[in-house]
């Protein structure tokens, strides 16, 4: 009987912490859950909904109520519903099952969402329902589908872009000259751009019935300014129309091509170029340069090797002093030979070893194969590549074989 006389039973300390302890994991529970912004449901061991957070109502539009008493998987668009309903029980009733699938909206269509669920058992194993946390994946599935079109964007530009490469690099090849024999003259040559654009070009032609010119330079770095510079530098050189300049003076002709390609007005690409005019009557061979490689000629005697005649002029690169002058120089062909114009990829190759192949090693090879050799400029070729242990190059190799002096001339 307690002091007010009044019969109450005794309290069992026990038993209210454990009522207690559970009134605290339910609010727990429930802070938990409507804490996160994912979505959450839970279900009997039938998977019949018993409750579900605020989350998962605001991403469906249904209440609570609405969703209790439902299946799990009838929240779930017909396809998602195909994988995770009663015909799939490993599904249903396996642990740490994932997935995704499309949600139910209330008034119609459907939320990309991503599943999480997992069997709720108690401390001896017997299975008390099932709960799921449902990530939204709409903003995710948008960014996926913004870089997929980004991607598809790209690829198209890239098509595009490789499309117009391989029409401007089937321009560049339609104005290189082809390989002929005329005259006493017999010209070919071996192009191999690094990249689908390089920025070297050459040409060769009759200025008249005796003088034949011979020319390739070689515009700084790749792709399509360098290309279309080369070209027009080509086109000028081709029709004549340079002003004030005769094509059979070579030191004019890199004068007035200095003056009209100045690198400041044409994104300060200079160029380096070899210019020479052979006269078949009297086999002197006239030659100007500009930063450019020196030619060779490998002079052919019959019962002696080649010997290397170096045809070089010291002056300034095209482009980059708008009032520079140039000399040049001449030389008699005594003896008929072949007459090598080339760019500096010929020769500046580092092998896989590190070694320098280098200007002396490229002469001491071709004159290994000049005039002995009718594929000359095939076995440089095969040589640099087995030099560099590649077929892509590290820059543009463009080699000129033209062979003066022949009989019949």
């Amino acid at each position: 009987m307690t002091e007010s006389g009044n019969f109450s039973s005794p309290k069992n300390p026990s038993q209210e912490n454990y009522v207690k302890g559970l009134e605290y994991r339910e609010t727990l529970y429930r802070r938990v859950l409507e804490s996160t912004q994912e979505g959450f449901v839970l279900g009997d061991e039938d998977c019949v909904i018993k409750d579900v957070n605020d989350a998962l109502c605001r991403m469906t539009g249904f209440t609570a109520g609405e969703l209790a008493g439902k299946y799990m998987w009838e929240i779930y668009d017909d396809q998602t519903q195909s994988c995770i309903a009663p015909q799939h029980p490993e599904m249903r009733m396996s642990r740490d099952r994932r997935f995704e699938g499309a949600l139910l909206k209330k008034g119609g269509g459907t939320i990309p969402v991503a599943v999480h669920g997992n069997i709720l058992t108690d401390d001896l194993g017997r299975v008390l329902g099932n709960g799921a946390f449902i990530v939204d994946l709409t903003k995710q599935k948008e960014a996926e589908d913004l870089l997929r079109q980004s991607l598809e964007q790209r690829d198209h530009a890239l098509r595009r872009l490789n499309d117009e490469l391989a029409a401007a690099a089937k321009y560049v090849r339609s104005v290189l000259p082809e390989p002929f024999s005329d005259r006493g003259v017999a010209a070919k040559w071996k192009f191999l751009p690094a990249e689908t654009l390089g920025g070297d070009t050459f040409g060769y032609q009759w200025l008249d019935d005796d003088h034949f010119a011979m020319y390739l330079l070689d515009v700084s770095g790749h792709g399509v300014g360098p290309a279309l510079l080369s070209v027009s530098v080509v086109n000028m050189i081709r029709s004549g129309t340079l002003p004030d300049t005769d094509f059979q003076e070579p030191a004019q002709v890199l004068e007035s091509l200095n003056k009209a390609f100045p690198g400041e007005k044409h994104d300060f690409m200079f160029f380096t170029m070899w210019y020479g005019v052979y006269n078949r009557k009297t086999r002197e061979l006239k030659y100007s340069s500009g930063g450019h490689p020196p030619a060779l000629f490998m002079e052919h005697i019959p019962g002696q090797p080649p010997r290397a005649k170096n045809l070089s002029v010291k002056n300034i690169i095209l482009g980059a002093r708008e009032d520079a002058s140039f000399s040049q120089e001449s030389t008699i062909l005594e003896n008929p030979g072949c007459l090598y114009i080339f760019s500096d990829g010929a020769f500046e190759i580092t092998q896989p070893d590190g070694a320098f192949w280098g200007m002396e090693g490229f002469c001491h090879y071709m004159e290994t194969q000049a005039c002995a050799n009718p594929e000359a400029l095939d076995a440089l070729v095969s040589h640099v590549t087995e030099l560099t242990g590649s077929d892509r190059l590290g820059d543009d190799l463009t080699i000129i074989e033209a062979k003066l002096g022949l009989p019949g001339a």
